[in-house]
């Protein structure tokens, strides 16, 4: 274990907090995410130049729905949402108690790796697939 991978272990923490905050802090509201009653910008290129769903569409209101308790909105918006955030607080839970008993670096685990390869593959193929049958 290096310093750089557990300096990449907290960097994921980090994110993962960071992003489930913010998530708490926006609601989605007529299907699209909002800060109180002020709807926030898409920021998915194809949809905005292209009128088309990306792979990942709906992957953020995915874990907004989620983090508020919407779990069939949540696997509406995209299946695969709820199962990257179970992941995402497996990571979150490992991180801390990897670290605490001194053993090797959670991201530079080839398991780490392969789960996170795979879990983005089936994201994209499966919201490619949603995408063309739209």
């Amino acid at each position: 274990m290096t310093v750089r991978d557990r300096i990449w272990d907290w960097v994921w923490v980090a994110l993962i907090v960071g992003g489930f905050g913010v998530a708490s802090g926006v609601r989605v509201q007529d299907g699209v995410v909002a800060a109180g009653d002020t709807p926030l910008p898409s920021v998915c290129w194809l949809r905005a130049n292209f009128d088309i769903a990306c792979p990942t569409c709906g992957m953020t209101r995915s874990f907004v729905s989620l983090v508020h308790g919407d779990w069939s909105g949540a696997v509406g918006w995209h299946p695969m949402g709820p199962v990257l955030a179970l992941w995402l607080l497996v990571v979150l839970v490992m991180v801390p108690v990897e670290a605490y008993r001194g053993r090797a670096s959670v991201s530079g685990r080839r398991w780490f790796q392969n789960v996170f390869i795979a879990i983005v593959l089936l994201s994209v193929v499966g919201g490619a697939i949603r995408g063309v049958l739209e």
